[in-house]
């Protein structure tokens, strides 16, 4: 990345994967499936009866999630696991490439700034790691193919308040007034 727009988009992106369809989604289930939304709202509404799921869908994984058998090959289990894990990656990487900004003309200030708000997006997955599994990886800049320690619901919790203290106590999020619309503050 060699321009201070390159920079932005690769930043932009880790917003863009709470959007975007994709990823490892299983063989017959539509693309749009993998969405963040889409799998973390399946898991907590229809397991909560906050939604009405008709026994004719035949969408792999709605019946187990109806009747809150979480199994280990449930469709929507993966994917919001493999979201989760996945933001945080992309969260990890972002930030142990980010300083090369500077050289390509960002201001140190936007660099802090974005430091800052990947590191509560990556808060943001294991959040969802703690609510919905109880465990996950604790991602940093593990090279690929590396396995990232496993943390349990407290270790989780432990790391990502440290985390999301740090980031308070930094200062670099944008006040809410001041900050762009759509992104952290």
């Amino acid at each position: 990345l060699t321009t201070p727009d390159q920079w932005y988009g690769y930043f932009q992106s880790l917003y863009g994967n709470l959007l975007y369809e994709g990823g490892l989604t299983p063989s017959g289930v539509d693309g749009g499936a993998g969405t963040w939304m889409r799998v973390h709202w399946n898991l907590q509404e229809i397991t909560a009866d906050e939604a009405i799921i008709l026994n004719t869908w035949n969408d792999p994984g709605y019946a187990d999630l109806k009747y809150n058998t979480w199994v280990s090959d449930n469709t929507w289990e993966f994917m919001a696991y493999q979201r989760q894990a996945t933001s945080a990656k992309l969260c990890a990487e972002f930030l142990s490439k980010v300083d090369g900004a500077l050289a390509a003309g960002v201001d140190a200030t936007l660099v802090e700034q974005m430091k800052a708000e990947a590191r509560v997006l990556r808060a943001y997955s294991y959040y969802y790691m703690i609510d919905l599994f109880g465990r996950g990886p604790w991602i940093t800049n593990e090279p690929v193919g590396a396995e990232a320690p496993i943390y349990d619901r407290t270790q989780l919790f432990e790391a990502l308040t440290a985390e999301l203290e740090d980031v308070i106590t930094n200062g670099a999020l944008v006040d809410s007034k001041n900050q762009k619309y759509g992104r952290l503050s």
